[in-house]
């Protein structure tokens, strides 16, 4: 006895029946609404793509960066900032105080000094170096801004200045000490882990020392 299958037949049968009983107009709103899931996929494709792209294209630019300026430092006395803060270091005649800053030796730093929120004098010290500012008496602030890896081209925020370039690449840190009256004084700060230090600096933010 030999057994045929007809389920092949059946299922086309069905398959056609089905076919038979879509109208035109079911059959192109059908097929409008496939082309336009087929599109809108494709538009999902290529916007993940390019973002992709993009990321991609990021992270090499930043690699490159990290590449050329990791190890990057300043001259001392260097002033990274002249175009917004100026580059004077000096005070003629009487009346004159100086501060002299003794870098750390594990990172870099830039001194700010500012007189009534403005920014008076600045320089980089490498790690482990001095630098001596020369100021007019009066009332002044130093700010202190760590950090390893300087990157000319890093824009940084600042409130009183819009094009103010350049910056630490990483371990980055912010600190300041209270203001003070300096009068025919000379003031040292030595940026340190001291036992019993006459002084601790205190946490600041780019904002506030920009």
């Amino acid at each position: 006895m030999t057994f045929r299958s007809r389920t092949p037949f059946l299922a086309f049968a069905i398959l056609l029946s089905l076919t038979a009983c879509e109208s035109e107009a079911e059959r192109q709103a059908r097929e409008a609404l496939e082309e336009q899931a087929r599109v809108e996929a494709e538009a999902e494709r290529l916007r993940l793509e390019e973002e992709r792209r993009i990321a991609e294209e990021a992270r090499r630019r930043q690699q490159a960066i990290w590449n050329e300026y990791s190890e990057n430092s300043l001259a001392r006395g260097a002033k990274p900032w002249a175009n917004c803060f100026g580059r004077s270091n000096s005070c003629n005649g009487n009346g004159c105080s100086e501060i002299i800053v003794n870098g750390p030796n594990g990172t870099d730093v830039v001194v700010l000094l500012k007189q009534n929120g403005i920014t008076k004098r600045h320089a980089y010290i490498p790690a482990g170096r001095s630098y001596t500012f020369n100021i007019p008496n009066g009332m002044w602030q130093p700010f202190f801004y760590y950090g390893e890896g300087w990157y000319p081209d890093k824009e940084m925020k600042s409130p009183s200045c819009a094009s103010l370039k350049g910056g630490f690449l990483e371990n980055e840190d912010w600190d300041k000490d209270s203001p003070d009256y300096l009068e025919d004084i000379i003031v040292t700060y030595t940026l340190t882990t001291v036992v019993n230090g006459n002084f601790s600096t205190q946490n600041s933010s780019q904002s506030e020392a920009l």
